[in-house]
């Protein structure tokens, strides 16, 4: 007989289960920050300015795994909003 733990990761593999929890985490940081008028991507670049104090693009983009192309646009939008 199997145990539930067996079971579970048969059911939902880890990879699955980290991708499904992120994407509701991402979910929920949306809803919460949309009265500020920033998404979770943005809040995320925000925490790593605030952290790293002042760092380039090229170095935003080696801590957030982004293309720098989609980086810059970002931060673009967020100078436009006010808050960079």
């Amino acid at each position: 007989m199997k145990s539930t733990s067996d079971l579970f990761n048969e059911i939902i593999p880890l990879g699955r289960l980290i991708y499904m929890v992120n994407q509701k985490k991402d979910r929920l940081l949306n809803d919460y920050l949309s009265p500020l008028d920033i998404t979770a991507s943005q809040f995320k670049v925000l925490c790593s300015i605030r952290c790293a104090g002042c760092v380039t693009p090229v170095e935003l983009k080696k801590v957030l795994s982004v293309d720098l192309g989609a980086l810059t646009r970002m931060l673009d939008r967020l100078l436009c909003k006010g808050w960079i």
